[in-house]
């Protein structure tokens, strides 16, 4: 294996909202506990909402409570690093929903966090196989396969991520480091221009710009001689 490519890793872990018919569940009650969490992780108070989801399941929660305290206890101790809280809590809304797509895609971006890329990609290809229109799944399989060095099929997921949602700019920066992985110096200076346009942040235009700058200066080095 090569060396590990610098794509382009936002995570965007999937947090469920408040329970459905418990707006103003009796306090002390899992759904109560539920939505204390739930609130708690919006403001970016992630320990503090691990506590009341693990209330919840402390309690005797409803299946599809159950499964949602899980997946949003996952996104909550991803969003703190501690991966294999993540990955584990993901394994258990799996087990109890085994086509739940949220589970799988934050499992697998729990995987990529900490370089586990084979296993990253099996479980978005699980999440791409029960729903072929997330986007995300692609462009985050995408950048498994960057660092397993699967160029083609980075290639492949980015087009189809801006097929289905013409807005998952991270395709094009991570498409254009594929383009580069197989020496396409053309395809991949035009991506890196497509995101360093569209991307609102000035810290990762000035990625993409340094990513073409870098193109041109190899394109222009003078070959070696015997």
């Amino acid at each position: 294996m090569g060396r590990r490519v610098v794509a382009l890793f936002v995570l965007a872990l999937v947090i469920l909202g408040t329970c459905a018919g418990c707006s103003n569940p009796p306090e002390g009650s899992p759904d109560w506990y539920f939505n204390r969490g739930y609130d708690l992780a919006n403001q970016g108070r992630y320990e503090e909402a691990v506590e009341e989801y693990t209330k919840v399941l402390e309690g005797n929660p409803t299946h599809t409570i159950k499964v949602q305290t899980y997946i949003n206890r996952a996104a909550a101790y991803a969003s703190l690093k501690h991966w294999e809280e993540a990955i584990s809590d993901s394994t258990e809304a799996i087990n109890l929903e085994p086509e739940n797509t949220l589970a799988y895609q934050n499992r697998a971006m729990a995987y990529n966090a900490i370089e586990e890329y084979d296993l990253a990609i099996a479980d978005f290809s699980k999440v791409i196989e029960l729903d072929n229109t997330i986007a995300e799944a692609y462009v985050h399989r995408a950048y498994a396969y960057l660092n397993t060095e699967e160029f083609d099929k980075a290639i492949a997921d980015c087009t189809q991520a801006l097929e289905i949602d013409p807005e998952q700019i991270f395709a094009y920066y991570n498409r254009g480091l594929a383009y580069k992985g197989l020496g396409l110096t053309e395809e991949a200076i035009s991506d890196f221009e497509d995101f360093a346009a569209l991307t609102d942040s000035p810290a990762w235009a000035d990625m993409a710009t340094q990513e073409i700058e870098s193109l041109l200066e190899e394109e222009t080095e003078p070959e070696e001689t015997d």
